[in-house]
């Protein structure tokens, strides 16, 4: 069928009579099944971008609520006896499964509570013992993240003389 309407073609050199022989010749059947298919397609195609687009929206939705339970606090003051803050320090507070979590993720330290006054309690203690086990150990016996914890610390810290 197909070679009729490709001599027809060439031989009419694409008038409308060729047209009209082919839908004759193949009929408009193929066609219709043709768009069906190209319509089951962009169906399918649809609901995939449908299901992308809830999971998305769900991830969003999630990602949203845990920035609503995290946020960032400035502390000048350790409450301690034996060091003090040159310079403030910006913690990350977090409540998680009704616990309040502060982090300090540069020096990898935290400090966890009932509520956000007794989590940087924690937090203060945990650095405070942090400072003086890497100034018992000395450089030298430091690796390379505590060495750089301690550079760090020196800068940030002032011990009180008694």
């Amino acid at each position: 069928m197909q070679q009729g309407y490709l001599a027809n073609l060439s031989n009419n050199k694409g008038s409308l009579s060729s047209v009209l022989t082919l839908s004759q010749d193949v009929g408009f059947s193929g066609f219709e099944s043709y768009q069906n298919q190209r319509t089951s397609q962009s169906e399918l195609k649809i609901q995939a971008i449908e299901r992308q687009l809830g999971i998305l929206l769900a991830n969003q939705y999630q990602f949203a609520q845990s920035l609503a339970n995290k946020k960032i606090i400035p502390i000048q003051n350790l409450d301690s006896k034996k060091i003090e803050l040159k310079s403030p320090l910006c913690l990350n507070v977090e409540l998680e499964d009704d616990i309040f979590i502060v982090e300090f993720w540069d020096l990898n330290l935290r400090g966890e509570g009932n509520d956000e006054i007794s989590a940087i309690e924690d937090f203060s203690k945990n650095l405070e013992e942090l400072y003086f086990e890497l100034k018992e150990l000395g450089i030298k016996k430091l690796g390379p993240d505590p060495l750089k914890w301690w550079r760090f610390l020196k800068k940030i810290i002032k011990e009180i003389k008694k």
